[in-house]
């Protein structure tokens, strides 16, 4: 969760409360934060993504961070400016992480508040005082009494006032005295007239409609039922603690365990929507998004009588859809024959560990080169992805649960230009404190990093490029292209 502040631009002076973990900025029906077509603002122009409490901008488009050029993904920070086609974005990052500082921004409406509490409390110390010190400010003498004077004046006031309540008492005595006295018993009581004896006679004509009158009898013993409680109240409250539980894998980066919780939670509880939305959002945070549609059609059967989530799951299916279908090639633009891929390579791979803090266990930062094919290249799509692995005691290597950023990346066009020769990445492998902790309450002690592996394939699936350290890692079935595309390998 961060902020930004646009300082140029249509939407200059505004501010926004950003929750999302990645938000594509850009002109384009597919842009979560979308900007008028007259910009000069691309389709897609630039994608922020939040990962473990860093945020990081992928460049899509010509982008300038702190007014230097931007063409790799770079880590923002606070205060950071950010520049998309002039318009300039300022990001306010001290809320990302749990651990952080809070911190808020005090605009006029703060103020505003703060001055009318600071009044309130005034108001309320001058009723107090008040309220204490009346009888002074009410019992002030004049100017030329004396003192003596104004204690003769309270003193015999005081006496006014005993006397007053004494007569009071006493005159409350003699009525209770002279009730019990009159009190009749219910034996000798005589039959008492319900109207005073000086009234009015009534006159016939009234008597006659009193006695033809015909009144609806007066039902004084209605009983309202007391509404019972739902028999499902304590199912709901139990599938809502599941599905608490298998956020929390989720943001642990436990994908399998969060994704078993969630089939298990849609199999006993099939009408809970909740469910199924948070299990088609964490299938295509894994680049699944079949299996996505898949989870938002099944609980589009179960919303009968919900149009408004149907509605919802109908939106989020054809953006699903329609991600998919830009991927085999940007859009306008022909597919290129599957014979004549180029082929790239990786250069310049250099891997960095960086010292770790109060937030941050072990953090690795992975920077390598992309060079460019002697063959032309332009208007070719692939997809890029990057993946590290883990060790245990027991010398099993399986691919690491933390997180990753980013962990693939879709390129529309290899190259921009045929002129440049390569194009930069990074990748960020970052361990929260109580991670690894975790992992051995799970029954996976002594884990521990091992090596990573970058691949770039084609749309058609053929792979264009491969890298690993340890070389070995690419005989892994944990490393083969459908495992780190998100299929099962």
């Amino acid at each position: 969760m961060y902020r930004i502040a646009f300082q140029s631009g249509p939407y200059q002076g505004k501010r926004l409360l950003i929750r999302r973990r990645t938000t594509r900025l850009g002109s384009g029906e597919l842009a979560h934060l979308r900007f008028p077509a007259d910009t000069g603002i691309e389709p897609i122009h630039a994608i922020l993504e939040e990962n473990a409490g860093l945020l990081a901008v992928t460049p899509v488009a010509a982008v300038a961070l702190n007014g230097k050029p931007l063409a790799t993904v770079a880590r923002l920070r606070n205060g950071d400016v950010l520049d998309l086609a002039g318009i300039r974005i300022r990001f306010f990052i001290e809320e990302i992480s749990s651990f952080a500082d809070t911190r808020r921004v005090r605009g006029p409406i703060q103020n505003a508040t703060a001055l009318l509490l600071l009044s309130l409390l005034a108001v309320q110390l001058f009723l107090v005082f008040f309220t204490a010190r009346w009888r002074t400010f009410l019992d002030v003498p004049t100017p030329e009494a004396t003192k003596e004077e104004a204690d003769a004046v309270a003193l015999a006031r005081a006496e006014a006032e005993r006397a007053a309540a004494r007569a009071k008492r006493a005159e409350a005595k003699k009525a209770e005295a002279s009730s019990v006295a009159h009190e009749l018993s219910p034996i000798d009581a005589p039959t008492i007239a319900l109207t005073p004896a000086d009234a009015p006679a009534a006159s016939p004509e009234l008597k006659a409609a009193l006695e033809n009158a015909d009144f609806a009898p007066v039902d004084t013993n209605t009983v309202i039922p007391v509404p019972q409680v739902s028999p499902a109240d304590d199912r709901i409250a139990r599938a809502q603690k599941t599905l608490a539980e298998a956020v929390a894998l989720a943001e642990f980066s436990d994908m399998p365990g969060a994704i078993e919780t969630l089939e298990q939670l849609e199999k006993d509880f099939p009408a809970f929507l909740p469910a199924y939305e948070e299990h088609a959002r964490l299938l295509a945070r894994m680049d699944r998004p079949d299996d996505a549609i898949a989870r938002w059609q099944a609980g589009i059967r179960h919303a009968r009588d919900n149009e408004s989530w149907r509605e919802t799951a109908r939106s989020e299916i054809a953006t699903l859809r329609k991600l998919m279908a830009i991927r085999p090639a940007a859009a306008g633009e022909e597919a290129a024959d599957t014979a004549s891929l180029p082929a790239a390579s990786f250069r310049d791979l250099d891997l960095k560990r960086l010292p770790a803090d109060r937030d941050v266990a072990d953090m690795r930062v992975l920077s390598f080169t992309l060079a460019a094919p002697k063959t032309e290249t332009r208007g070719i799509s692939a997809r890029l992805d990057i993946a590290f692995f883990d060790r245990a005691e027991d010398g099993t290597v399986t691919r690491s649960g933390a997180t990753v950023t980013p962990s693939n990346i879709l390129l529309t066009d290899l190259f921009a230009h045929s002129s440049a020769p390569a194009r930069s990445f990074d990748a960020t492998y970052v361990i929260p404190r109580g991670y690894r902790e975790h992992e051995a309450a799970r029954g996976h002690p002594g884990r521990a990093y091992y090596g990573y592996v970058i691949r770039l394939t084609a749309f058609d699936g053929r792979e264009l490029a491969a890298v690993a350290k340890p070389h070995s890692l690419l005989l892994n079935p944990a490393a083969s292209p459908a495992a780190m595309m998100g299929d099962k390998p």
